[in-house]
């Protein structure tokens, strides 16, 4: 009898469970696709499939082969490759300019021994140099460099004597007059490397020129200016300090 009564009590839970399921349902559920509109669903659903496909197909990892090694493998041999080539074009150019400086210079050098004597010939070769100066012949960036090479060339490999009758020669002092005009008149245009090159030959020589001197150094001190202003803000506080202090003054 216990055995009935626990079997009815089951078959009444699930009769309940299953009433319950179907209200749940009925509550709750999505609504069924009408006949109208199966051919839609099942076309929307064939390109869903094709989709789904395609991307499991896209998506899909590559295996790992041999092939696929040997490609990287040489891809990155090629890169590599090309990375050296240009370090080492870079460094033969660099390395065929420096013998091309060196040969100018000991081209100058035999030119100032053979020369030594005569400094008519230096002097005009300074004066082709810089007044004649031509890019695709030289290996100097500008003329002002140029006349650099052949003074400081001079300095060394002229005895005391020769340096002496180079320095005070009446055609050198004509020769740098021409070149204060040249350089006063393309003032405007000269970089820091020229207006240095400029300063060292004419204190080497003993020439002082006031007018170009004294505008050389005055664009010196607006460069130094401005890369305070620039780097430091060294000169922007010292403005501000002073106009504060006048300030406070008036």
């Amino acid at each position: 009898t216990l055995d009935v009564r626990r079997m009815a009590s089951l078959k009444k839970c699930v009769q309940l469970s299953r009433t319950t399921f179907k209200q749940y349902h009925m509550h709750h559920a999505t609504p069924l696709i009408s006949f109208s509109n199966t051919r839609n669903f099942c076309s929307a659903s064939d390109d869903d499939d094709t989709s789904s496909s395609t991307q499991t197909k896209t998506s899909k990892p590559m295996l790992r082969t041999r092939d696929t090694d040997r490609q990287r493998r040489g891809d990155e041999s090629n890169s590599n490759t090309s990375e050296e080539s240009i370090i080492h074009r870079r460094s033969e150019e660099e390395y065929h300019k420096q013998q091309a400086i060196l040969s100018e210079l000991q081209e100058l050098k035999q030119f100032i021994e053979a020369h030594g004597s005569a400094p008519v010939a230096l002097i005009d070769r300074l004066r082709t140099e810089v007044l004649h100066y031509n890019a695709d012949k030289t290996t100097a960036m500008h003329r002002c460099e140029a006349m650099r090479r052949i003074v400081w060339l001079c300095t060394k490999y002229l005895s005391d004597e020769q340096w002496y009758h180079f320095a005070i020669n009446a055609e050198m002092e004509q020769l740098f007059t021409q070149f204060t005009a040249t350089f006063t008149q393309d003032m405007a245009w000269l970089t820091v490397e020229e207006m240095s090159d400029i300063l060292w030959v004419y204190a080497t020589l003993g020439f002082r020129p006031y007018a170009l001197v004294s505008k050389l150094v005055n664009k010196l001190d607006r460069v130094l200016k401005l890369h305070k202003e620039t780097f430091f803000g060294y000169e922007l506080d010292k403005d501000k300090s002073t106009a504060a202090q006048d300030d406070a003054d008036a």
